[in-house]
């Protein structure tokens, strides 16, 4: 009897008692997690420090090259030909008046790399008839021996100036005096001319055929020029050289020799 009392109060106190006591244990223990909890410190103020910077813009994506076409290659407009005037700088002497033309090439070998057709030459303009197709590299030495020989040589021995050539012939594709079989004529590379007569300010003439034999100013005048046409052409070839050239002085700046250095002068 002693231990039977015991016994039946906590058994009568084990269901009542330990579901109360579970319930108080399980608010303590909410209301302690969340009364008991660390505060969060609080917010830092905003400084230039920690103030947040704006992100920088992206650079613009480059287009891949190999979705992009390549650029479309536009064709190349060829400068016209046009004559040149008397006032020209280019290649050409000072008083030039030509135009050029497209390179010719013939089947026989007959070529000029740079031609023109030159109508007048020399600072004392000398018109030139009819106009002479010529290689550019006779426009210089001609046109020197133009100026620094023909007109000094008019002024002394008749007194007027120089105002045109007589050409005779300048390119022709044709061999040497038309001789079959021959080599080319330098005629047939642009690099000869013929002159028969040279026509003068004052309306007068001096003819190759007719007044170098003579005794006169005239004759004096074109010996004059003719000596002077050596100093500056390969070849110089007048009434006394043969029988193709009694009428005509030729000129040419063929290059003959080893060293392309022989001159003729006749």
């Amino acid at each position: 009897m002693l231990f039977t009392e015991p016994c039946r109060i906590t058994s009568a106190f084990g269901v009542a008692g330990w579901l109360t006591v579970a319930l108080w244990l399980s608010f303590g223990s909410t209301a302690a997690g969340r009364d008991g909890a660390a505060p969060l410190p609080p917010d830092r103020p905003e400084t230039e420090e920690n103030r947040a910077v704006p992100a920088l813009p992206l650079p613009p994506a480059k287009p891949d090259a190999a979705q992009t076409p390549p650029p479309i290659a536009q064709p190349k407009q060829a400068k016209p030909r046009q004559a040149l005037d008397p006032a020209s700088t280019g290649p050409l002497p000072a008083g030039t008046r030509a135009t050029a033309l497209a390179p010719i090439s013939d089947t026989l070998g007959c070529r000029i790399g740079e031609p023109y057709d030159v109508s007048r030459l020399g600072r004392t303009p000398v018109d030139l008839s009819p106009a002479a197709r010529l290689g550019v590299a006779m426009l210089s030495p001609l046109a020197d021996w133009l100026d620094n020989a023909v007109q000094p040589a008019a002024k002394t021995h008749l007194g007027a100036a120089v105002s045109g050539l007589q050409v005779s012939a300048s390119y022709v594709c044709r061999t040497r005096n038309n001789r079959p079989g021959a080599k080319l004529s330098e005629h047939a590379l642009g690099n000869a001319i013929d002159i028969g007569a040279f026509r003068l300010s004052s309306g007068d003439a001096v003819s190759v055929d007719r007044d170098w034999g003579g005794e006169g100013n005239k004759a004096r005048f074109l010996r004059a020029v003719h000596a002077a046409a050596c100093a500056r052409f390969s070849t110089v070839l007048g009434p006394e050289a043969d029988v193709h050239h009694k009428t005509h002085f030729h000129l040419d700046q063929g290059r003959r020799g080893p060293l392309a250095t022989y001159r003729i002068c006749q």
